[in-house]
């Protein structure tokens, strides 16, 4: 699998082709950008590279006025980033809510069911979508 062009960015290209050979699936936008969501096992998270911090996760949930549609997984900006690993994507996929989050906004996280799910809505009708490696 080809993933030069997954993004504009190429560390997180090669993180991309990590995931892909770990089994996640890589969900990005048909315009090569500066991020992408990865899934596994139904779950979905996202990364994305900012040109002032690095390789940035957030978790992803369907849209609530309560807590936007994820939680970044570095809440406080001086806080070291995580890693470029599989453990970072998957610390990130199974995050519902970080202990910080009110009990409200714990209650109003609803993940999507799967992928399809998730790439089904407008926004996303045209992304590419990248199998495992190893599916």
């Amino acid at each position: 699998m080809e993933t030069n062009s997954i993004t504009k960015n190429e560390e997180l290209n090669e993180y991309a082709q990590l995931l892909l050979n770990n089994g996640f699936t890589i969900i990005a936008p048909k315009e090569a950008s500066t991020y992408f969501n990865f899934a596994k096992d139904n779950k979905i998270g996202y990364c994305q590279y900012d040109r002032f911090r690095g390789i940035t996760f957030t978790s992803v949930h369907k849209p609530c006025k309560e807590c936007g549609t994820g939680f970044g997984m570095e809440d406080d900006r001086d806080k070291e980033l995580m890693p470029l690993t599989v453990n970072s994507a998957l610390a990130t996929i199974n995050m519902v809510a970080p202990n910080w989050a009110t009990n409200s906004q714990a209650q109003a996280v609803k993940k999507y069911k799967n992928v399809a799910e998730f790439t089904g809505d407008y926004f996303r009708r045209e992304n590419r979508i990248f199998l495992p490696i190893n599916a």
